[in-house]
């Protein structure tokens, strides 16, 4: 029993040894010593053959616990070697270092800027022409679907001008050449985890990224260690696997024509192709020109249903990807940012104003409802992301090799798609803040923003806002138009800074129910300042301009009088603002005039009044140009 007991002791010091370094966390482990010493205590009178080969398989259990001590006490010592080499600076093999690189998403955000009047498109991919799309990675022997071929097949490898291309609007996964124009402008900063990179160059690609991406403004910043990896080299790959991405790929090489009826099939090797014929051969092409010309023919691409190819190209991608060769100097784990700039990406601000109750002469009550309107084109899918929008008129320059904006058809200012109105919960609300000459809104939790979808957001609710009507006359004979002055003061219900945008006006009638009375437009308004909101024109307030005299005494000087005439045939006073133009390219002096003005900017005057009901109102004023 000496060797037996030996056993047992130097079993129990590795068990103790190894759990010192492993630390194992499993219940079991705590009692493991205690069970193997009660099988020990348990002991016969008299050996017997079955006790005979209890003790050999006691001494069997042994040998394996052994064997598993001495395991876990060399793997205790490798993380211990490891620790000690990582704490000395010296970089070791990783134990997976066979393994392949893998990026995992780990948080995205979204800003998007408010189209200001001066933006010009800049640098934007414009990747069109994705006509009958794979939807998933082709393998070898794949089936290329042919929905439809009524596009221009287009060269991904340059710059067009979006204004020559004639794209089908049906096809699946096309996009309009209009959107090629780059119009609009959003910031994506992406976070995701790169696994098991290697020392030294890696090549690392990330999918899910905006179709219409500004490649010059891509940065990747590893959060885990800046210093630790360097992008050697970058490429976009947004030629894609279309059905004429595969075919140029393909091209003196073997396919195989599928008829619509499925039964007739016709192999040929590919010369060339375009949006209606392809053109076989019977042998591939000889560079010798010696050689016997192959037999060619050719086969109407509507008459076919798929085209099956013997070989999968290996440098086409299913979506736009950016590829990198990253040289990593610390192995391992990264935790890295993108960011970049794309295309196509909008947003603005849509009002919804309710006249409650309608009174020219004591005022107007309003509701006043704000959404906000995200317009994604980018090509690209933000799956709950957190959303900033910059509101502001930021400067952009055109680039001189950029697309051509073309004019797309709208309807009720809104382009032709798909609207989507998703309803958001109490919580989820857009903050505003002051961000540099700008405001920028955020919202309060993370929303999926998808591609080609205008998602509507709660900016306001402000009820019982009071409105003074005002009717403005401004030139010609025509009727005044009808205003509603709004002040943006928290009194009022307001009080908040207002992103520009389009503002649609209804009134209720006698029976209950809202009737449209126009759209306009308002500009950034910052809190107490004022909304001028036209509505449309009077129907019984008319006026009318005319030059009475025009007079010059000497060359350089010029005397003219002038009458603004407005007749109200209402039943009520209302309040009017005549507004007076003068010739801004002269110094000016206002020498005689019947009513008080007020000077606006260096040509205009704004003569404000109350008439009488069925009044008439005459203003006469004389302006003195020189030189």
């Amino acid at each position: 029993m000496s060797d037996e007991q030996d056993q047992d002791r130097e079993l129990e010091a590795r068990l103790e040894e190894a759990a010192r370094w492993c630390q194992p966390r499993h219940p079991g482990w705590q009692t493991l010593r205690d069970r193997l010493g009660q099988q020990e205590t348990v002991a016969a009178p008299r050996s017997t053959g079955r006790e005979a080969a209890g003790r050999a398989h006691a001494r069997s259990l042994r040998q394996r616990l052994l064997t598993l001590a001495a395991g876990l006490l060399a793997a205790a010592s490798l993380v211990t070697v490891i620790s000690l080499l990582t704490r000395q600076g010296i970089e070791p093999r990783t134990v997976a270092a066979n393994l392949d690189v893998e990026v995992q998403r780990r948080g995205i955000d979204v800003t998007i800027f408010n189209p200001s009047e001066n933006q010009e498109p800049t640098l934007y991919m414009p990747v069109v022409g994705w006509g009958g799309a794979v939807n998933q990675t082709p393998q070898s022997g794949t089936t290329v679907q042919l929905p439809s071929f009524s596009y221009v097949q287009v060269d991904q490898s340059s710059l067009v001008n979006a204004q020559s291309l004639q794209v089908d609007a049906n096809v699946q996964g096309g996009r309009l050449a209009s959107e090629a124009a780059g119009l609009g402008m959003g910031l994506v900063k992406d976070q995701r985890m790169v696994l098991h990179l290697k020392q030294g160059d890696n090549i690392v690609k990330f999918t899910d990224v905006a179709a219409s991406i500004d490649p010059t403004s891509v940065r990747l910043v590893s959060e885990t260690d800046p210093a630790g990896i360097q992008v050697v080299e970058q490429n976009f790959e947004f030629d894609l696997a279309s059905a004429d991405g595969l075919l140029k790929r393909s091209l003196e090489r073997r396919v195989t024509c599928i008829g619509k009826n499925e039964q007739s099939a016709i192999d040929g090797f590919l010369l060339s192709y375009d949006a209606e014929t392809l053109v076989l051969a019977d042998r591939a092409p000889d560079p010798d020109p010696k050689a016997p010309r192959p037999k060619t023919q050719t086969v109407a691409r509507s008459t076919l249903k798929a085209i099956r190819l013997d070989e999968m190209p290996k440098d086409l991608y299913t979506r736009p990807t950016l590829v990198w060769k990253l040289r990593a100097k610390t192995p391992g784990d990264h935790l890295t940012t993108l960011s970049y700039l794309c295309g196509n990406m909008a947003w603005q601000a849509d009002y919804v104003v309710t006249i409650l109750k309608s009174d020219p002469e004591a005022g107007d009550t309003l509701d006043l409802t704000g959404w906000v309107s995200i317009d994604n084109r980018c090509g690209a899918t933000f799956d709950q992301a957190g959303l900033k929008l910059i509101a502001g008129d930021v400067n952009r320059v055109r680039d001189p090799w950029a697309p051509v904006p073309v004019q797309t058809e709208t309807v009720d200012d809104f382009s032709v798609q798909e609207l989507v109105v998703l309803a958001i919960p109490p919580p989820k609300e857009l903050i505003a803040k002051d961000f540099f000459e700008y405001k920028l809104y955020t919202l309060s939790q993370p929303s999926t923003v998808k591609d080609r979808q205008i998602k509507q957001l709660s900016l306001l609710t402000a009820h019982n806002v009071t409105a003074q009507r005002r009717y403005r006359f401004d030139r010609g004979g025509s009727p005044l138009t009808t205003e509603l002055v709004v002040k943006n003061e928290k009194a009022n219900g307001l009080g908040r800074p207002l992103p520009k945008g389009r503002v649609a006006f209804v009134a209720l009638d006698a029976d209950g129910e809202g009737q449209l009375l126009g759209r306009d437009h308002i500009d950034h308004t910052p809190k107490d300042e004022t909304l001028e909101l036209k509505l449309g024109q009077a129907f019984d307030v008319t006026g009318g301009f005319s030059t009475v005299s025009s007079k010059s005494p000497h060359a350089g000087r010029l005397i003219e009088t002038y009458e603004i005439r407005v007749r109200n045939h209402k039943d009520v006073p209302i309040n009017v603002r005549a507004v007076g133009h003068l010739h801004g390219e002269r110094n000016w002096q206002v020498t005689k005039t019947t009513d008080d003005y007020v000077k606006h900017d260096f040509r205009t005057l704004y003569f404000d009044f109350r008439m009488k009901a069925n009044s008439e109102k005459t203003i006469t004023y004389t302006v003195d140009y020189q030189r």
